[in-house]
């Protein structure tokens, strides 16, 4: 049976407001409440390091993800909930790489990523994108643009070329755009500097945006002109689990 990860979501914030509720009730003499026992979300994990085919994701004390391949997200079902849950990027050896704390709540879309490079002196970045979903759309698709390529600096997003529609403007790396929704029409987008007209990479939207449906588009690799053709930038457009 395949889980509804959004309808999770939804149901961890709907639990949260209802224990917040109970615990304002009773008598001003009644015993402290107990703290709240540990809450969980549904989260996605992405290995961007371009140097690194496989890693692991560690979150508090728990080895979440034990086999991440390059460029593939993984949907983690219990993720800890928290302001501040830290996240570890080990090898698959163990050893750890890099180590940051991220926000992950009920209710909202999060993505763990972790990218950059993993060559001495340099450490892989890890960072959290989380972003309230929009409505369904019966006839149109909704998308987040998630950068997470440590080469290119910062970019905008159009329909089609490089001076087509923009979708997303001056998007440093490790940043993200909200939600938005689409045509479901669109066929290509197109990466280029903030300068809005040197294109840097072209996204072919395959298979076809379906209506009512959210998808996250996460641009990744390297530059570099001597790496493998797989580990270079390229565009990702990955359903919303």
């Amino acid at each position: 049976m395949k889980l509804d990860f959004r309808a999770l979501r939804a149901l961890g914030a709907a639990l949260l407001v209802g224990g917040l509720a109970l615990g304002t009730t009773g008598c001003s003499d009644d015993p402290a409440p107990a703290p709240p026992p540990p809450r969980y979300a549904p989260i996605t994990a992405f290995n961007g390091i371009s140097d690194l085919q496989t890693i692991q994701f560690k979150i508090g004390d728990k080895i979440v993800v034990s086999n991440s391949a390059y460029g593939n997200p993984t949907t983690i079902d219990s993720a800890l909930v928290g302001t501040a849950t830290q996240v570890k990027v080990l090898t698959v050896n163990g050893q750890e790489l890099s180590t940051a704390t991220v926000a992950i709540d009920t209710g909202r879309s999060v993505w763990v990523i972790a990218a950059g490079s993993a060559v001495t002196p340099n450490k892989p970045d890890i960072f959290g994108v989380s972003h309230q979903e929009l409505a369904p759309s019966q006839t149109r698709a909704t998308i987040r643009i998630i950068h997470a390529s440590s080469d290119l600096g910062k970019i905008d997003v159009h329909e089609t070329e490089a001076t087509g529609l923009l979708f997303a403007n001056d998007l440093d790396y490790k940043g993200s755009s909200e939600f938005f929704s689409v045509p479901t029409t669109v066929q290509t987008l197109s990466v280029t500097g903030s300068d809005n007209t040197t294109e840097k990479l072209t996204i072919n939207v395959a298979p076809a945006l379906e209506a009512g449906k959210v998808y996250n588009v996460i641009i990744y690799g390297t530059t570099n002109p001597d790496a493998q053709t797989a580990l270079k930038v390229q565009g990702k457009i990955v359903p919303e689990p």
